[in-house]
């Protein structure tokens, strides 16, 4: 496959699998974006490595591998894994988007005494 033509990526739906990504960006970020990767591609040239839930750095590393092994080059596989990363993490709520989401945001303005 050319690996330098276009490859369409897009994030998946899932809340889970980004989640579990992004969890793996902190400890290997190259396996990390591996993952990402293999779970946004699509369309002709995608790894072929199935997605198992809670395993996404056995999923990285195959996916990381397969690639390596296929002839995309390691400059080319952390671009596209770099863009890959930025589509997970994008759907991903902020620290002040979940705390509205489980109820603990203080009410605007803050708290103010009036004694």
């Amino acid at each position: 496959m050319d690996y330098s033509k276009e490859i369409k990526l897009k994030a998946p739906s899932s809340m889970a699998v980004r989640v579990q990504i992004a969890e793996l960006l902190s400890g290997s970020p190259s396996i990390a974006g591996a993952a990402a990767l293999g779970v946004c591609w699509r369309g002709a040239g995608a790894p072929g490595v199935r997605w198992k839930t809670g395993k996404a750095a056995d999923y990285g590393t195959a996916v990381f591998d397969k690639l390596l092994e296929s002839g995309m080059s390691w400059s080319r596989l952390n671009e596209l894994a770099v863009e890959a990363v930025g589509l997970i993490s994008a759907g991903l709520p902020t620290d002040e988007e979940e705390a509205t989401a489980m109820g603990n945001s203080e009410a605007p303005g803050g708290s103010e005494s009036t004694s």
